[in-house]
């Protein structure tokens, strides 16, 4: 069955039209880190491999007790797995014009199904032998310019979704986009308000002791 994430689209779009939310979080919690990547639920490397794990915005596609029994499994006895993921820009400081439109916006773009918001402090991490150490909200302020929020603004899942389905086309969801955020952005800049948070996990005791 095909996924809105096999669009060679969505996959340009998220690699050059989102904002640089998560680049910032990385910068102030692991500047010196090195990054591998694998299948969560089934980590191709031994038994205490990383001192560090993160994982951002991407454990609500996996499998929760596989995904997270493997991370537990490949973390050092002290190591840190770091699991952050953060809401769309919908607002701004200032005014409410962006948080109208974003309205507007998932109106006229319907999310797709299967997806919903994860909240850590809701797992039972004992089960998968983690543990959570702390829990932050964040809030990451981003000035933006009309161009600039209108090529993220397209590269949310729910406009894919719309292409993909044959509800509208690209040019037509552009089209869209772009005149109804003309307003919004008729002073210039706007600096987008992006909501998250940052958690911090390690190894159970019951995890290192097995």
């Amino acid at each position: 069955m095909t996924s809105v994430y096999d669009s060679a689209r969505l996959a340009e779009a998220y690699a050059f039209d989102r904002p640089p939310v998560l680049e910032q979080i990385l910068h102030t919690v692991a500047p010196h880190a090195g990054f591998v990547i694998g299948r969560a639920e089934r980590l191709p490397f031994p038994a205490g491999s990383f001192d560090l794990i993160t994982a951002a915005g991407s454990l609500n596609y996996a499998d929760f007790p596989s995904a997270l029994a493997e991370i537990a499994r490949v973390l050092t006895p002290d190591g840190t797995f770091l699991l952050y993921d953060f809401s769309p820009g919908r607002s701004s400081a200032g005014d409410d014009k962006l948080e109208r439109w974003f309205a507007s916006f998932e109106q006229r773009f319907p999310w797709p199904p299967g997806w919903e918001p994860l909240d850590p402090r809701e797992l039972p991490l004992a089960a998968y032998g983690l543990q959570l150490l702390d829990f932050t909200e964040v809030e990451t302020q981003l000035p933006m310019d009309a161009d600039a929020y209108l090529r993220y603004a397209l590269s949310e899942t729910n406009v894919e979704n719309s292409i993909a389905t044959g509800a509208c086309g690209p040019e037509e969801a552009r089209d869209w986009c772009q005149t109804t955020l003309e307003p919004v952005f008729t002073g210039g800049p706007v600096t987008v308000v992006i909501s998250g948070h940052v958690a911090t996990l390690a190894r159970a005791a019951e995890s290192d002791e097995q």
